[in-house]
């Protein structure tokens, strides 16, 4: 059974993955 905390955290964790890969490649383009 998934608690809601568990898919909180999951949604969580994908975005600040997002987060990173976005920061990465403006980081990449910017230099």
């Amino acid at each position: 059974m998934v608690t809601p905390t568990f898919l909180f955290t999951v949604l969580l964790v994908a975005a600040l993955a997002a987060v990173g890969l976005q920061l990465r490649s403006a980081q990449r383009s910017a230099f």
